[in-house]
């Protein structure tokens, strides 16, 4: 689970293409050619280390050695994606000019100025350049870059004709994971008091009214509304009997782990004219993801990267110290033990 987590937000991290550092004195070399665009080595490193002060920041340093699949360290991961990242980054930026998009100064100035309004303060903004080691002229770059890319993107989606019949299409092959129900619920651990409130609804009780009063969960503060959920976002049991109902509609007594619930569904979509403006909108955000693979694979790429020759300046934590440590004293004691039992055998010959 920790695994598939640093994946997960290792992809989130290069797809943004955040920012840069400094690593080591860069060869004038590069790692990579697109389209017969280099990128150099000292550009490389740059997003390397990035990274890696964000993990070691958020995972310890001890997040290298962990196995991303077999025979593949988080460490080895780590360098091969960054350098996928750039080389799809690059053949995008390619195609943005040749397909005229540009990114002025004013569009830059005001994405600069969107990004750092997100920090509290100015002395916020400044610790986070200088612990990343990086510079304000490389952010605006990065900033640029990927305006760039992403203004190219959209267009490009949004200029696709799209008709119905695709849109029912797609709808149908993912309707589990568009579908939403909104429901309330009442949950409580007395079988007891559970039957007396059901007893109380169907009598013609309000349903927040009873949860606020009952419901040992936080959703008593809203009467019970759980909101909008889709598909493998509840317990099995309880999603089982929401999706089931009608709107309007109250279930049995529902037992979990947590308690008995009872549950009232409010709301629906799960048809595609319910759904349309979110299948829309996920459809093209699926063409989205397809032209970016789509330009990368397109690209003339050639890689000239000894992975193996990177050194990310990591440090051995103190856990993996002792480790080897204890492993040198085992071997030493063993030593001592087999000469020990060698002078022994001596002596009882003599």
């Amino acid at each position: 689970m920790k695994n598939k987590k640093i994946i997960l937000i290792l992809t989130l991290v290069l797809t943004i293409g955040m920012l840069s550092g400094c690593i080591q004195k860069a060869e004038s070399e590069e790692v990579a050619t697109v389209n017969g665009e280099s990128i150099s080595r000292e550009a490389y490193l740059n997003e390397l280390n990035i990274y890696k002060n964000m993990y070691e920041t958020q995972y310890g340093k001890d997040v290298w050695s962990i196995e991303i699949e077999e025979g593949k360290t988080f460490e080895r991961f780590l360098k091969e994606s960054v350098l996928e990242n750039m080389i799809t980054d690059k053949a995008l930026e390619q195609v943005a000019a040749e397909y005229g998009v540009e990114v002025t100064d004013e569009d830059l100035e005001s994405q600069f100025e969107t990004y750092k309004a997100q920090f509290p303060s100015e002395e916020d903004y400044q610790t986070f350049i200088e612990s990343n080691n990086m510079t304000e002229e490389y952010l605006k770059n990065t900033i640029r870059k990927d305006k760039l890319i992403n203004t190219y993107l959209t267009n490009y989606t949004e200029e696709l004709e799209v008709t119905e019949d695709e849109l029912k299409t797609y709808y149908e092959e993912n309707k589990d994971q568009i579908d939403k129900v909104r429901a309330s619920h009442i949950l409580v651990e007395d079988p007891v008091l559970a039957q007396d409130i059901l007893a109380k609804l169907y009598d013609g009780e309000d349903f927040a009214k009873l949860a606020e009063e009952h419901s040992i969960d936080s959703t008593s503060k809203t009467g019970g509304d759980l909101g909008f959920f889709g598909k493998g976002e509840m317990i099995p049991e309880f999603e089982e009997v929401a999706f089931s109902l009608d709107v309007g509609d109250l279930s049995g007594l529902v037992e979990s782990q947590f308690g008995i619930h009872i549950i009232k569904v409010t709301e629906k979509q799960t048809t595609f004219e319910e759904n349309r403006e979110a299948v829309e909108e996920q459809y093209r955000s699926t063409l989205f993801n397809e032209r970016v693979t789509e330009v990368k694979e397109n690209a003339e790429v050639e890689k000239s990267v000894d992975y193996d020759k990177i050194d990310l300046g990591i440090e051995e934590s103190p856990e993996e110290e002792s480790d080897s440590t204890g492993e040198e004293e085992s071997q030493n004691q063993e030593s001592d033990d087999s000469e020990n039992e060698d002078g022994e055998g001596s002596e009882e010959t003599e």
